[in-house]
């Protein structure tokens, strides 16, 4: 729906049986509101340095898990919270996301990952031996992006540059935000 400087904001329509794979949202919040139908989100917190995770997978616990059917129930990820999940619509389901900083930011990239069990003592994860920080987690894996998946995206320009006219005038008001690029920047 909108794309600016500050955030993303888009419906993500899911028929019965699609899939969002596990991905993570790096250093970004998101708010995301059931539209209608349900869907399973499965959700992990990282356990070490994110960035190290795209590159290299990390450790992770579970977080909030369950189905997501309650329009007024509306999630939140944190850089911090239930930062990787993924998504399988139980029905035909739509669910509104506002994500910032957008991806779109400088040197931010969404990464898809394979989670995998604990391994037994002595057994290798990722790649080096190392026992689970605690009880219950996983290794989070990276993978390439998912060949079947497609994302498409209806752009609304009008609602861009009305985002985009408002962080103006809010910077106008109030200053930037410390370290932040001006608005429509």
């Amino acid at each position: 729906l909108c794309e600016s400087a500050a955030c993303t904001v888009g419906v993500f329509l899911l028929p019965r049986c699609a899939r969002l794979p596990l991905h993570d949202h790096p250093g970004m919040c998101v708010l995301s509101k059931p539209l209608y139908g349900a869907f399973h989100a499965a959700n992990h917190d990282l356990l070490g340095d994110p960035r190290a995770a795209q590159d290299h997978g990390g450790w992770a616990r579970a977080a909030r898990t369950g189905v997501i059917d309650d329009p007024q129930d509306v999630q939140n990820l944190s850089p911090v919270r239930a930062n990787v999940h993924e998504i399988h619509a139980l029905t035909d389901c739509a669910f509104l996301d506002v994500i910032f900083p957008p991806y779109a930011a400088p040197g931010r990239r969404c990464q898809y990952y394979e989670a995998r069990p604990a391994p037994s003592a002595g057994a290798q994860a990722g790649g080096r031996e190392e026992a689970p920080p605690e009880a219950g987690a996983v290794w989070l894996q990276p993978v390439p992006e998912p060949v079947d998946l497609v994302v498409r995206s209806v752009p609304n320009e009008a609602l861009d540059e009305a985002v985009d006219a408002h962080l103006r005038s809010l910077e106008a008001e109030l200053g930037p935000p410390p370290g932040a690029a001006p608005a429509g920047a």
